[in-house]
């Protein structure tokens, strides 16, 4: 099963990123209001448009951190990086605060972490394997993302 480079780029680099930008601006218009330097709401309850705009700016930190810390590393990789292994896959778990995924078809897939030879990958579809399959990934190896996978 084949797992394309840009759908990682996209949803683990460019979107989130995007997401925090736009957090950090704004947590800017949040300070900038209450400092009363500019003045957007002339509302009798600033308040709550003022933990509104906090809590949207921390929910979108939330979901981007997390993603970002494996993403990162594709500013330095590309597919011509990618490496093989071999091995049985001995652990599965779900990634943590991991965006819904949608491939071929299958909505709101969860990203998983899978153990190998005692070394994690990030993988966004892990169709039907399973603990205890003979398995060769091709993955990038800063960041861990599993390009494709297939039964050996």
């Amino acid at each position: 099963m084949e797992l394309s480079f840009n759908e990682y780029l996209s949803k683990t680099l460019i979107w989130p990123v995007i997401y925090s930008i736009f957090a950090v601006f704004l947590l800017v218009l949040l300070y900038l209001s209450i400092t009363k330097r500019i003045t957007i709401f002339n509302v009798k309850y600033k308040i709550f448009i003022y933990v509104l705009l906090l809590l949207v700016s921390f929910g979108l930190f939330y979901d981007s951190i997390p993603t970002i810390k494996h993403g990162m590393f594709l500013f330095v990789e590309n597919e011509s990086n990618a490496v093989y292994t071999s091995g049985v896959i001995t652990y599965i778990e779900e990634a943590f605060n991991s965006p819904r995924y949608y491939y071929e078809g299958n909505n709101g897939i969860e990203a998983k972490i899978i153990t190998i030879n005692d070394e994690q990958f990030y993988i966004f579809y892990l169709s039907n394997f399973e603990i205890g399959d003979m398995v060769t990934i091709e993955y990038l190896p800063k960041s861990t993302f599993v390009l494709s996978i297939n039964l050996t």
